[in-house]
Protein backbone atom coordinates (compact mmCIF):
# COMPACT_ATOMS: atom_id res chain seq x y z
CA UNK A 1 0.00 0.00 0.00
CA UNK A 2 2.78 2.58 1.07
CA UNK A 3 4.93 1.79 -2.26
CA UNK A 4 1.11 2.53 -4.39
CA UNK A 5 0.91 5.90 -2.47
CA UNK A 6 4.44 6.91 -3.54
CA UNK A 7 3.85 5.82 -7.15
CA UNK A 8 0.19 7.70 -7.32
CA UNK A 9 2.33 11.01 -5.56
CA UNK A 10 5.04 10.72 -7.90
CA UNK A 11 2.87 10.70 -11.35
CA UNK A 12 1.80 13.65 -9.64
CA UNK A 13 4.33 15.43 -10.87
CA UNK A 14 6.16 14.91 -7.10
CA UNK A 15 3.13 16.88 -5.22
CA UNK A 16 4.15 15.71 -1.62
CA UNK A 17 1.29 17.14 0.52
CA UNK A 18 -2.62 16.46 0.50
CA UNK A 19 -3.12 20.25 0.94
CA UNK A 20 -1.19 20.31 -2.32
CA UNK A 21 -2.95 17.82 -4.43
CA UNK A 22 -6.19 19.54 -3.45
CA UNK A 23 -5.05 22.73 -4.87
CA UNK A 24 -3.69 21.62 -7.80
CA UNK A 25 -6.93 20.32 -8.29
CA UNK A 26 -8.60 23.39 -7.22
CA UNK A 27 -6.55 24.99 -10.07
CA UNK A 28 -8.00 22.60 -12.72
CA UNK A 29 -11.22 22.97 -12.00
CA UNK A 30 -11.31 26.67 -12.15
CA UNK A 31 -9.27 26.60 -15.34
CA UNK A 32 -11.56 23.84 -16.81
CA UNK A 33 -14.36 26.45 -15.72
CA UNK A 34 -13.42 29.60 -17.12
CA UNK A 35 -12.51 27.48 -20.47
CA UNK A 36 -16.40 25.97 -20.57
CA UNK A 37 -17.82 29.37 -19.95
CA UNK A 38 -16.14 31.24 -23.09
CA UNK A 39 -17.48 28.36 -25.24
CA UNK A 40 -20.20 26.37 -24.81
CA UNK A 41 -20.68 24.59 -28.10
CA UNK A 42 -24.52 24.56 -29.09
CA UNK A 43 -26.59 21.59 -30.82
CA UNK A 44 -29.13 22.23 -33.49
CA UNK A 45 -31.56 19.81 -32.24
CA UNK A 46 -32.73 19.75 -36.29
CA UNK A 47 -29.36 18.08 -37.06
CA UNK A 48 -29.58 14.89 -34.77
CA UNK A 49 -29.97 11.42 -36.58
CA UNK A 50 -32.71 9.96 -36.45
CA UNK A 51 -32.48 7.18 -34.03
CA UNK A 52 -31.31 9.85 -31.83
CA UNK A 53 -35.03 10.80 -30.47
CA UNK A 54 -34.48 14.75 -28.91
CA UNK A 55 -34.55 14.79 -25.08
CA UNK A 56 -38.02 16.54 -24.81
CA UNK A 57 -39.55 13.82 -26.90
CA UNK A 58 -37.72 11.22 -25.25
CA UNK A 59 -39.22 12.19 -21.86
CA UNK A 60 -42.97 12.03 -23.43
CA UNK A 61 -42.12 8.66 -24.34
CA UNK A 62 -40.79 7.44 -21.73
CA UNK A 63 -42.60 9.79 -18.77
CA UNK A 64 -43.80 6.61 -16.95
CA UNK A 65 -40.03 4.73 -16.67
CA UNK A 66 -37.77 5.40 -13.90
CA UNK A 67 -35.18 7.74 -14.32
CA UNK A 68 -33.36 8.15 -11.26
CA UNK A 69 -33.48 5.79 -8.33
CA UNK A 70 -31.42 6.93 -5.09
CA UNK A 71 -31.40 5.96 -1.35
CA UNK A 72 -34.07 8.61 -0.68
CA UNK A 73 -36.94 8.50 -3.44
CA UNK A 74 -37.04 7.49 -7.34
CA UNK A 75 -37.98 9.27 -10.44
CA UNK A 76 -40.16 8.83 -13.13
CA UNK A 77 -38.62 10.55 -16.81
CA UNK A 78 -41.98 12.38 -16.16
CA UNK A 79 -41.48 14.01 -12.68
CA UNK A 80 -37.29 14.58 -13.56
CA UNK A 81 -39.07 16.84 -16.54
CA UNK A 82 -41.12 18.33 -14.36
CA UNK A 83 -39.10 18.85 -11.59
CA UNK A 84 -36.20 20.45 -13.82
CA UNK A 85 -38.53 22.29 -16.18
CA UNK A 86 -39.38 24.60 -12.75
CA UNK A 87 -35.66 24.80 -11.41
CA UNK A 88 -34.79 25.74 -15.03
CA UNK A 89 -37.30 28.34 -14.93
CA UNK A 90 -36.42 29.83 -12.10
CA UNK A 91 -32.74 29.78 -13.47
CA UNK A 92 -33.85 31.82 -16.46
CA UNK A 93 -35.72 34.77 -14.62
CA UNK A 94 -32.35 34.81 -12.35
CA UNK A 95 -29.99 35.13 -15.64
CA UNK A 96 -29.11 31.44 -16.43
CA UNK A 97 -28.18 31.61 -20.46
CA UNK A 98 -24.84 29.75 -22.28
CA UNK A 99 -21.89 31.18 -21.06
CA UNK A 100 -23.05 31.52 -17.52
CA UNK A 101 -21.94 28.77 -14.91
CA UNK A 102 -24.16 27.96 -12.05
CA UNK A 103 -22.85 26.28 -9.08
CA UNK A 104 -24.73 23.23 -7.89
CA UNK A 105 -23.57 22.11 -3.94
CA UNK A 106 -25.59 19.12 -3.04
CA UNK A 107 -24.84 16.09 -1.53
CA UNK A 108 -25.45 13.19 -3.76
CA UNK A 109 -29.05 11.80 -4.72
CA UNK A 110 -31.82 13.02 -6.84
CA UNK A 111 -32.01 16.64 -6.03
CA UNK A 112 -28.67 16.88 -7.53
CA UNK A 113 -29.91 15.14 -10.39
CA UNK A 114 -32.76 17.31 -10.55
CA UNK A 115 -30.50 20.22 -10.73
CA UNK A 116 -28.06 19.25 -13.41
CA UNK A 117 -31.10 18.72 -15.72
CA UNK A 118 -32.15 21.95 -14.51
CA UNK A 119 -29.33 23.75 -15.65
CA UNK A 120 -28.86 22.69 -18.41
CA UNK A 121 -32.34 23.15 -19.39
CA UNK A 122 -32.12 26.71 -18.58
CA UNK A 123 -28.83 27.51 -21.35
CA UNK A 124 -26.52 27.27 -18.80
CA UNK A 125 -23.51 24.76 -17.39
CA UNK A 126 -22.86 24.15 -14.40
CA UNK A 127 -19.82 23.38 -11.52
CA UNK A 128 -20.32 20.53 -9.08
CA UNK A 129 -19.21 21.87 -5.83
CA UNK A 130 -18.76 19.71 -2.67
CA UNK A 131 -20.28 21.35 -0.03
CA UNK A 132 -18.45 20.25 2.49
CA UNK A 133 -15.18 22.28 1.46
CA UNK A 134 -14.18 24.89 3.91
CA UNK A 135 -15.56 28.29 3.47
CA UNK A 136 -12.68 30.02 1.85
CA UNK A 137 -12.08 27.47 -0.73
CA UNK A 138 -15.79 26.97 -1.57
CA UNK A 139 -15.87 31.19 -2.04
CA UNK A 140 -12.89 30.93 -4.26
CA UNK A 141 -13.92 28.03 -6.39
CA UNK A 142 -17.46 29.92 -6.83
CA UNK A 143 -15.72 33.41 -7.44
CA UNK A 144 -13.44 31.89 -9.88
CA UNK A 145 -16.25 30.02 -11.60
CA UNK A 146 -17.93 33.53 -11.57
CA UNK A 147 -21.16 32.09 -10.60
CA UNK A 148 -23.84 34.16 -9.51
CA UNK A 149 -26.15 31.40 -8.23
CA UNK A 150 -26.20 27.98 -6.41
CA UNK A 151 -28.67 25.41 -6.65
CA UNK A 152 -28.43 23.74 -3.33
CA UNK A 153 -30.52 21.59 -0.58
CA UNK A 154 -32.06 23.68 2.34
CA UNK A 155 -30.34 22.08 5.01
CA UNK A 156 -27.19 22.62 3.37
CA UNK A 157 -27.47 26.27 2.99
CA UNK A 158 -28.36 26.97 6.48
CA UNK A 159 -24.97 25.31 7.11
CA UNK A 160 -23.19 27.16 4.69
CA UNK A 161 -21.78 31.01 5.29
CA UNK A 162 -22.46 31.69 1.08
CA UNK A 163 -19.96 34.65 -0.61
CA UNK A 164 -21.52 37.70 -1.08
CA UNK A 165 -24.31 38.46 -3.82
CA UNK A 166 -24.92 34.50 -4.59
CA UNK A 167 -28.20 33.70 -4.93
CA UNK A 168 -29.33 30.47 -3.81
CA UNK A 169 -32.42 28.07 -4.56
Amino acid sequence: AQGTKKRILDLCGGLRRRDDIRRALARRACSLARRCRRELPTVDPERLDDHDARPADRLAEDASRVAVVSARRTLTYGELDRMSERVAAWLQREGARPGRLVAIAMEKGWEQVVAAVAVLKSGGAYVPVDAGLPRERLHHVIGHAEADCVLTQSHLDESIEWPDGVRRL
